[in-house]
């Protein structure tokens, strides 16, 4: 598999052809009325441990960012949630999931990259 840092690429061809194909398979007259411009890829951002990222990124040159992602696919049951936490966070209020945003914590895996 890729392990590329960014989804700037053209896309993957056969993966559109196939994807084409099924689409023209169940969905005929869908598939037909499509104009396929173009195509591109995603990036699946997936944590070492399986759990999101939260929280203020580590290193001196990063003060005052802050991430809420890393869900693998998986954001949307869980991205509201966790960006009501950080955003209570930020605000210095009450986080009633403060114990799930701390497994969360971006920090728990040091500085992730070197400091632009």
């Amino acid at each position: 598999a890729d392990r590329g840092a960014d989804d700037t690429g053209p896309g993957d061809a056969a993966c559109s052809t196939a994807l084409k194909r099924w689409l023209e398979l169940r969905f005929p007259a869908l598939a037909a009325a499509i104009d396929w411009a173009y195509c591109w890829k995603g990036l699946l951002a997936i944590p070492s441990d399986g759990m999101p990222l939260v929280g203020a990124m580590p290193g001196p040159h990063r003060v005052g960012v802050y991430v809420c992602g890393g869900f693998a696919g998986h954001g949307m049951p869980r991205c509201m949630g966790l960006a009501a936490s950080l955003a209570a966070q930020l605000c210095g209020m009450e986080d009633p999931e403060r114990e799930y945003s701390m497994r969360c914590d971006v920090q728990r895996f040091g500085v992730l990259a070197p400091d632009a």
